[in-house]
């Protein structure tokens, strides 16, 4: 069983995660993308983090695109602020 380092809830039993904004080091704040807006998003759940669709991804969920380029997020060349 997994707890979510953000919204501190079972991943296994949350429908989802809370709002999440990134910063980019410009400045720029984009919000995070929901499971189930990006090609790709398939069944009721995310098959990494479990969240609903229409529902935030936990944080370093495999299948989060960022909202910037719409990449995978863990490992897109954004310049995210720390």
């Amino acid at each position: 069983m997994a707890v979510c380092s953000i919204c501190k809830r079972e991943t296994e039993q949350a429908r989802g995660c809370i709002k999440i904004r990134y910063c980019l080091q410009n400045g720029a704040i984009l919000d995070a993308i929901k499971f189930g807006y990006s090609t790709g998003d398939e069944g009721p759940r995310c098959p990494d983090c479990n969240c609903e669709r229409g529902q935030f991804h936990h944080p370093e969920c495999h299948m989060e695109r960022c909202p910037n380029c719409h990449d995978q997020l863990i490992s897109c060349a954004c310049p995210w602020k720390e």
